[in-house]
Order: structure tokens, then C-alpha cells, then sequence
């Protein structure tokens, strides 16, 4: 489960729709994006929960222990402990 994957693994629409809305975004004028961007939010229920959320992954570059196996890896998650993706509780 630690293995990378590409983010377009996950995307159903073809390259035709991103196309379609790159050049939309070209067309619109600074102000109508400007509101899309400033109200886009707006509608979000528990938006104010936002401030109590957890680190729960972190990234060293130079890599630390795993707290439950001992082995160095550079992605950590984060709970009770730091632990490598292979101790990880999924």
C-alpha cells in the first residue's frame, strides 16, 4: 500500500474536458474569477472544523526511525505514533 501512484489514475473525464476548461479559464475575465474564488467556499458545511484538524502524514527528506519497526523511511504517519507506511493500521 505505500507504493506512489499518478494522480490521472484517478481521473474519469478525458483530455478533451481538461482542454475545454483550460480554454474557458482563458476566455473569463479577472473579475469572474476573482468571485468563483471568493465564494467558492461559502456553501461548505463545517468549514469552521477546519481549525481543529490533525496532522496525520508527514514527509522527512533525510528519513526518521518508525517507532513501532525501527526501520528509516522517509513518508511517516502520524497517530499515537510515527510509524512507516508498512506499520500503518489501514
Amino acid at each position: 500500500m505505500s507504493e506512489d501512484r499518478s494522480l490521472t489514475e484517478f481521473t474519469a473525464g478525458s483530455d478533451d474536458d481538461a482542454d475545454d476548461s483550460a480554454e474557458h479559464n482563458a476566455d473569463a475575465s479577472a473579475d469572474e474569477i476573482a468571485d468563483a474564488h471568493s465564494t467558492a467556499g461559502d456553501d461548505c458545511e463545517g468549514a469552521a472544523d477546519a481549525d481543529d484538524a490533525s496532522i496525520t502524514f508527514r514527509f522527512e527528506p533525510a528519513g526518521a526511525v518508525c517507532s513501532q519497526c525501527g526501520a528509516t523511511t522517509k513518508r511517516q504517519w502520524v497517530a499515537e505514533d510515527v510509524v512507516c507506511p508498512d506499520c500503518k493500521p489501514w
